[in-house]
């Protein structure tokens, strides 16, 4: 359970740490909703794993495999969502937080509530295992 939150915590935090940055911004309005959408969809795909109705080995093994296949990918999604949010002026980071913010946290709660239900379903050495194959995202 701590692991859980730990993470779930680094993902809001990282989230929230770049909504404080401020930095002059050339970006298009009609761009702001796209700006989330890798990110949103990586979340999506985890939790997707996630609630997958399967033995927990195959689920642990399902997310490893996507965080070895993708790690890069995570990686650049994080990074393009950080600059992008650098790259926008105060009114239009304003405007865009109203727009994502309750599609990233509907996101995040589904991927907390997938993880606390997958963690019901394992033994402590596959909790362990989860939350190793998720603190790979974070490197």
């Amino acid at each position: 359970m701590r692991n859980f939150m730990h993470k779930l915590l680094i993902l809001m935090a990282v989230f929230m740490g770049i909504q404080a940055c401020s930095q002059p911004q050339n970006q298009i309005v009609h761009e702001e909703n796209i700006i989330e959408s890798d990110y949103l969809q990586i979340v999506e795909k985890l939790t997707t794993i996630m609630q997958a109705d399967t033995p927990p080995e195959e689920t642990l093994d399902a997310l490893r495999n996507y965080v070895d296949s993708d790690k890069s990918k995570v990686a650049d999604a994080v990074h393009a969502l950080r600059k992008s949010m650098l790259a926008m002026d105060e009114d239009t980071r304003a405007n865009w937080r109203k727009s994502a913010i309750p599609r990233l946290n509907g996101a995040l709660d589904q991927f907390a509530n997938a993880q606390l239900k997958l963690q019901k379903k394992m033994n402590d050495a596959q909790k362990w295992e989860l939350g190793e194959i998720l603190s790979l995202l974070k490197q």
